[in-house]
């Protein structure tokens, strides 16, 4: 006759030992890592699992010296530019040029950039219109690497004549991609002002190129939280006078975690499914 199981019961050993054993110790903390190491790794990977992230940093930020100024007067034919640039050597009306940047709490990046600039101006001539180009080095190297050569534009219009431009302003990262925590992004770390001309064309400065080009990029940085104060009025025989103090704060970067960038960049073999379509 055939015979089956019909019912069956386990046998459970139980393991004991004395409260401070190594075996009671042992058990206490593997029971507590297996609670924690899920939190401790998820912690460490910085966003393992998010599409993506923002962290903090206060970029190094150096003024390289180089600038544009464009003044637009009453005498809309005949404006006034001064730059130190290869492009524009032949237009230097600035009479004086003073920059200081300061680190104010000592931690080896500077905080602030304070630039005086004085332009000539021909006698009984308004000036309504200044346009300034500065230059300057940028360098994230917190959680990605980032180094390039980027602009603060200082712009204003008045519709009364003036003899002195302040403005103080915060210089801040503009970003239309996030960037990616694999690899330096050295795309930008060039001079802006490289322009192609052929053989037998004049360089020409031209201020809507640069800045069009410079507005396409996909990181670069843009002066905000911006004040002015114009002085109007015209003084005989005195330059114009631009004070500008440029601040360089903590700044929010956004990147793409380790994860979406790894299988978006297919780093590891794998098939994109992709919803709306369907394999036969």
């Amino acid at each position: 006759m055939a015979v089956c199981e019909v019912y069956a019961q386990t046998v459970k050993f139980k393991y004991k030992s004395t409260i401070c054993s190594k075996s009671t110790i042992f058990s206490i903390l593997s029971t507590i890592l297996s609670f924690l190491l899920p939190f401790l790794i998820a912690y460490r990977s910085h966003g393992f699992w998010m599409k993506h992230s923002v962290f903090r940093e206060q970029p190094k930020i150096r003024f390289k010296h180089d600038y544009v100024v464009f003044i637009e007067t009453d005498k809309p034919n005949k404006p006034i530019l001064c730059s130190n640039l290869p492009l524009t050597q032949d237009f230097d009306r600035c009479s004086m040029i003073k920059s200081r940047e300061e680190d104010n709490n000592h931690d080896g990046k500077f905080d602030e950039l304070l630039l005086e600039i004085e332009v000539d101006i021909p006698s009984n001539t308004g000036v309504y219109s200044v346009q300034v180009i500065l230059l300057f080095d940028y360098l994230l190297q917190k959680q990605c690497l980032l180094q390039m050569e980027s602009l603060g534009v200082v712009q204003y219009n008045s519709g009364l004549p003036g003899y002195k431009l302040d403005f103080t302003g915060d210089l801040k990262i503009i970003q239309n991609n996030l960037l990616t925590t694999r690899g330096s992004h050295t795309r930008y770390n060039h001079s802006i002002f490289i322009t192609k001309y052929d053989d037998d064309e004049e360089p020409e400065f031209n201020f809507n190129r640069v800045i069009n080009s410079y507005a396409k990029r996909s990181v670069s940085t843009k002066l905000k939280n911006k004040y002015y104060t114009w002085s109007s009025g015209i003084l005989l025989d005195e330059p114009f006078k631009i004070n500008i103090n440029i601040n360089y704060p903590e700044d929010t970067i956004m990147y793409k975690p380790i994860k979406e960038y790894v299988f978006s960049n297919h780093l590891f073999p794998s098939m994109k499914e992709i919803p709306w379509k369907k394999n036969y």
